[in-house]
Parts: C-alpha cells; structure tokens; sequence
C-alpha cells in the first residue's frame, strides 16, 4: 500500500508508503490492512493527506470488501502528476479477513 505521484518525491511514479505485510501462511486481516493504510498515511504530509482523504476511504472500504488478490488504485481529487493511493494484494491465499 503506498500513496503515490509527483507530489511523493517529484515524479508521477514517486511513491511513499510503511512497509508491506508479508506473510507466508495466513491471510492479512482487515485490521491489518487499515494499520498499514493508517502507517501509510502517517508518513504524508498535510497537503497529500487532504488530496487524498477519498482515496483513503475508498482504499478502507475496499479493504473491508474481501478483495480478490491484484492491484488496485484510488486516484486522489487532484489527479495532476498520477497522485493517487494504491494496494497490492498478493500472497498465498486470499487477503482481508475478518
């Protein structure tokens, strides 16, 4: 999970974002999955953050959903320089339990 555009480190591909989880034998739990969003979102400065206060939401209430595993993104309001919230869901098994 990371936020990611110019705003992030100067290009549309710059991205900042905690560390994943990785697990090998069980899946992530949706509680899991909103600390990283919320680690993630610690890192922003306050002018990210309010771009992307509905991306995070978006992100959250994904989350909460039971995924299927890929990729996904959260364009942020402002969407010059790709500025979005993204998730990477892969793993061994299906991610965001209860």
């Amino acid at each position: 999970m990371h936020a990611q555009g110019n705003d992030c480190g100067g290009t549309s591909s710059s991205t900042i974002g905690a560390p994943p989880i990785v697990k090998t034998s069980a899946p992530v739990t949706h509680a899991e999955g909103i600390a990283l969003s919320n680690a993630t979102w610690a890192l922003l400065n306050k002018h990210q953050q309010a771009i992307r206060v509905q991306s995070k939401t978006k992100l959250e209430r994904y989350i909460n959903s039971n995924p299927p595993l890929g990729q996904r993104s959260f364009p942020a309001s402002d969407r010059s320089g790709g500025k979005r919230m993204d998730i990477d869901n892969y793993g061994c098994s299906p991610n965001f339990m209860v």
